[in-house]
């Protein structure tokens, strides 16, 4: 919800908010800037500290060691980096506002956009009034930088949407790997002999990605931020379609002999989920006496199984050495 506003000395400002459920959950205080620009400056937290160390983020620093402290610069900019250097004001009127209650200062469209620690639907006009002051302070101070040809530095932001776009690559991929391997039966697999192979192809793909990752982003100011959206998107997903492909590379090029089993069925069970069922009977384990091993089937195919009869399962050693189950029928003894 966006509207223009102003301050009680008649300063205007755009006021916004997002809801989520009817509960406020972002504000902003926003300033036409009449430059284009490309930084944002952030309270120092536990996350670029730990980004920094590991090599994934290069924080920019000033000579004001107090500034430094407190605020964490996201700019590659060099032009944008030495006015911050050089002029004390654009950094008091940084500082201004986040004593004001501001968590995040970027620009975004034409406007320097203050997020605000606190979430409102109406602005506090005191707050405001500090708020806009500040970021006019800093519109005049940032006016020497509008025909400087570094001023606007979209590095970081390509490497950002590149990494988005490899990450909505290994979802789609996992994905569609996933359901081949449903349509195939792949799935139906020695899971004790998949989890080592799976995390073997995982390292083998991860560390090689993070020291790629590292080598690119680790000297932009936006590294910790690509690192994050690798861990919160990324990696889930990556290693999902690791373990999808390690399924399909195992019963798409497997070439083995079939093994044909005969074993009782000793019971059946059901595991209920938010929107589903799963069914599953339990049969003799063909390598271990003493074992027992459940068999995923169909709900029509749970319901005409029963203990006592004999389950005739075809398998296949896998390219992989991950034994999965090609066929299985369900017969009376």
């Amino acid at each position: 919800m966006s509207e223009t506003l102003h301050t009680p000395s008649g300063l205007p400002f755009v006021w916004d908010y997002s809801t989520n459920k009817g509960r406020v959950v972002a504000s902003w205080i926003k300033l036409e800037s009449g430059l284009e620009l490309d930084f944002t400056f952030q309270e120092e937290t536990m996350w670029t500290r730990f980004s920094s160390r590991l090599g994934f983020c290069s924080e920019y620093q000033t000579n004001d060691e107090a500034f430094n402290n407190r605020i964490f610069v996201m700019s590659d900019s060099s032009a944008f980096r030495q006015r911050l250097t050089l002029d004390s004001k654009l950094r008091h009127a940084v500082t201004a506002a986040f004593n004001a209650g501001v968590r995040e200062i970027c620009f975004k469209k034409g406007y320097f956009v203050a997020r605000l620690s606190q979430n409102m639907r109406e602005p506090d006009m005191a707050q405001a009034e500090i708020v806009v002051k500040a970021l006019m302070e800093m519109r005049e101070s940032l006016r020497a930088l509008a025909d400087e040809p570094d001023a606007l530095h979209v590095k970081s932001r390509t490497l950002r949407r590149i990494y988005l776009a490899i990450y909505i690559a290994f979802t789609c991929g996992s994905i569609g790997l996933l359901v081949m391997d449903g349509i195939h039966n792949y799935v139906q697999i020695d899971w004790a002999a998949f989890w080592p192979v799976w995390a073997r192809y995982a390292v083998c793909i991860f560390v090689p990605f993070l020291i790629l990752m590292r080598a690119l982003v680790g000297g932009t100011s936006y590294g910790h931020k690509i690192f994050m959206q690798f861990l919160v998107f990324g990696l889930l997903s990556g290693l999902v379609a690791v373990g999808a492909g390690v399924l399909w590379v195992n019963g798409q090029y497997d070439r083995s002999e079939p093994y044909i089993y005969r074993q009782p069925i000793i019971s059946k069970h059901t595991t209920r989920h938010k929107n589903s069922t799963s069914y599953y009977v339990t049969v003799a384990n063909w390598h271990d006496a003493g074992d027992t091993r459940s068999i995923s089937v169909s709900s029509g195919e749970y319901s005409t199984m029963q203990p006592g009869m004999v389950l005739l399962l075809v398998t296949k050693e896998g390219y992989l050495n991950i034994e999965w189950i090609s066929a299985y029928k369900a017969v009376n003894k």
